[in-house]
């Protein structure tokens, strides 16, 4: 059997020193021929899922819910800190005063579009709060990995970024911050839960293949030299197995707060469809 072809998003990777180190081992953890290649975006990702030039994602939900939506499949979801869901924390340099309102003339550094933690969570919150990014920012760039967004909120090119978090209080977000982006850093809000990252297989991958590779990640956690890959390249426990089309309402409510941004009407008459009857 060819190597199958597996995408890994780079923004993870540029905050872990060892991550690309650990990537070459993945292929013997699974015991599978496996070619792994860094995505520079997630919508390159997509691309790539949908197109079969690769046959699987390390994805987030937005990439995997549209997958999904076309035939993809999700294998397994990341379980952290013993759960299935994390939180976006709006971030501000401690002490800045920094405030979310209409006219405040903010600069925001986020990750990517595509990023749910790193821009789409985001704007739920301010949507929640009756704002919208342009009544709210002077200027949004993208960064490309949290490690540069934190790094522009700290050296005063930025006023706000965000980073994911699994807590679900103010208090306890503040400790995750500071483990990832040091001290100099405060929550600003915290976001509603969202579903963990995941392994998705492209529409195109058959179904012998599919069910070996996920029999492969979903047993990783089992293997002892296969442990420290879940630890310290994905920062996961285990992987477990998600529930058919559960992710597609969750692609309907980011898709719903994102600036500018919609589906085809074939895409989301398929999505809701499935949500439906799933």
């Amino acid at each position: 059997m060819n190597a199958l072809q597996l995408l890994v998003p780079a923004s993870p990777l540029a905050a872990r020193p060892d991550a690309r180190a650990l990537l070459t081992e993945l292929p013997a953890a699974l015991g599978m021929a496996l070619n792994v290649r860094e995505s520079a975006r997630y919508d390159d990702m997509e691309r790539e899922l949908l197109a079969g030039t690769a046959h699987l994602g390390w994805a987030p939900p937005l990439v995997y819910a549209r997958v999904e939506a076309y035939g993809g499949r999700l294998l397994a979801r990341a379980i952290r800190n013993g759960s299935a869901a994390y939180r976006s924390a709006l971030l501000l340099r401690r002490g800045s005063g920094v405030e979310l309102r209409a006219g405040a003339g903010l600069r925001a550094a986020w990750v990517d579009r595509e990023s749910v933690a790193g821009f789409v969570l985001p704007q739920v919150v301010l949507r929640d709060r009756g704002l919208r990014g342009w009544e709210v920012f002077a200027e949004e760039r993208f960064v490309g990995s949290y490690r540069a967004a934190f790094d522009a909120v700290m050296d005063g090119s930025a006023d706000l970024c965000s980073a994911p978090v699994h807590a679900g209080t103010v208090a306890a977000a503040r400790r995750e911050v500071e483990l990832q982006a040091g001290p100099g850093l405060d929550v600003l809000a915290l976001s509603g839960a969202c579903a963990n990252d995941g392994i998705v297989a492209g529409p195109r991958l058959g179904e012998a293949q599919l069910e070996s590779v996920r029999r492969a990640v979903l047993g990783l956690h089992h293997v002892t030299r296969a442990r420290r890959l879940l630890e310290r390249l994905f920062e996961a426990e285990r992987f477990e197995l998600a529930p058919e089309a559960s992710y597609r309402e969750i692609y309907a409510l980011l898709l719903a707060a994102l600036p500018g941004r919609a589906p085809t009407a074939r895409g989301l008459q398929r999505v809701f469809r499935s949500a439906r009857s799933g």
